[in-house]
């Protein structure tokens, strides 16, 4: 699988930039969170609650509190920790729900020195904003060569409508090292080192332990990705050893967190038997049926609006599509990856829409649950987020492709500016 060299333009002040680009991007999706990071819960309808008015979401609250026990727990009793105080004297109380102990880490000391679990959940979500929006440049540089392209992949990924309406959900906007697990795969294919077939396999089954959620999507999207990939390209082939490695150590690290849940699964008949919120189509279709009065809207007043998907980065793929087509150059982005990641996201889709088929074919998301483990893996809409991942990532290429055929910086830049705003 050729490709652009683009990792010999990456050095450390491209590392430097991408994370403060990262970094800005959590913070301006999430303004004026910074401002009042320990007194306050964002809230995605309407203005930012704080802890002592009462009316928290309910959902930050209990992820608050998980993060504080998690912390408590780890320096108690590491091998206990998910024995929590919480419904006593039932077992593992912490597999009735997420329990990230993936996102727990990196806010370990704020939580020891502070003791403010909404501080350390507003510094997990930020967190978890900035690594999946760097993850998503990585991947988009790793395929276009191209800085421009990256940000403009990166926006899209972290301004997607979605993550703003479920901004106090952690488990559903958490996926953290979902687009990492891609650059590594890619990286894997293209070098054939060992090290990013280890690496894919930390990456992925760091995400489960961040968010079960996530970890699922994340495994149904690069299954069914490095399918398309060994059946359409010879270098994918050559890596599978590699690839067998990669999802041994994902195996591995992930089987102590499996084993909790599928007791609790056992012992309590654990699974989603409330209301199930899956993809309603027409919701999908709402941007699309009448976009001139959707753009007008969204440039007149700025409302963030529930739609499950937007405009802007299929904009982005049909320019870059358009440009491709008028201006033929010598290609510089593999098909068969493109191919990989529209596969993904796909499947992530059909897992979104529940308990209805799609197209024709039956509930990807019936067979998913039937699984033990995964009984608290509810409310299958929460995989759109990963198809809007790789949407942007697949807009960012657009965006390449555009910038490479256009005459003029000023064009190119005029190009980018409509995208984003």
């Amino acid at each position: 699988m050729n490709g652009p060299d683009a990792a010999a333009n990456r050095g450390v002040r491209f590392h430097v930039a991408a994370v403060a680009v990262a970094v800005l991007l959590a913070l301006a999706e999430t303004w004026p969170l910074a401002t009042v990071l320990t007194t306050h819960f964002p809230y995605s309808h309407g203005p930012f609650h704080s802890v002592r008015s009462g009316d928290a979401h309910p959902d930050a609250l209990l992820t608050a509190w998980i993060l504080a026990s998690n912390v408590r727990r780890l320096g108690e009793d590491p091998l206990g920790v998910f024995e929590t105080n919480n419904m006593t004297p039932f077992r593992h109380t912490l597999a009735y729900s997420e329990n990230f102990l993936g996102v727990t880490m990196p806010i370990w000391p704020v939580q020891r020195i502070w003791n403010n679990p909404v501080l350390s959940f507003n510094l997990a979500l930020l967190f978890v904003l900035a690594l999946s929006a760097y993850g998503v440049l990585l991947l988009t540089h790793e395929l276009t060569n191209s800085a421009v392209a990256a940000g403009v992949g990166a926006a899209l990924a972290t301004y997607a409508p979605f993550v703003w309406c479920n901004i106090t959900q952690l488990h559903a906007v958490g996926g953290l090292a979902a687009a990492l697990a891609w650059f590594a795969l890619l990286r894997l294919v293209r070098t054939r080192h060992w090290r990013w077939a280890v690496l894919l396999g930390v990456l992925a089954s760091w995400q489960v332990w961040a968010s079960l959620h996530w970890g699922v999507f994340l495994m149904l999207g690069l299954g069914s990705g490095i399918l398309v990939l060994l059946v359409s390209s010879a270098a994918a082939r050559r890596v599978l050893p590699q690839l067998v490695v990669a999802g041994a150590v994902a195996a591995i690290l992930t089987l102590p967190l499996i084993v909790p849940y599928v007791a609790v699964a056992r012992e309590m008949g654990l699974r989603d038997a409330g209301k199930l919120a899956f993809l309603q189509l027409l919701a999908v279709r709402a941007p699309f049926l009448d976009p001139l009065s959707y753009l007008g809207a969204r440039l007149g007043d700025g409302e963030r609006t529930f739609v499950p998907m937007t405009l802007a980065p299929w904009l982005a793929m049909t320019a870059g599509m358009i440009a491709t087509v008028i201006v033929r150059r010598p290609r510089v982005i593999p098909a068969t990856m493109l191919a990989a990641l529209a596969t993904s996201g796909f499947v992530a889709f059909w897992y979104a829409c529940g308990p209805r088929p799609l197209l024709g074919l039956p509930s990807l998301y019936a067979l998913v649950s039937s699984v033990p483990a995964l009984g608290i893996v509810r409310a299958p809409l929460r995989a759109i987020q990963y198809t809007n991942l790789m949407i942007a990532v697949l807009a960012g290429c657009g965006i390449a492709a555009l910038v490479r055929r256009l005459r003029g910086r000023v064009a190119a830049l005029g190009a980018v500016a409509v995208v984003l705003a």
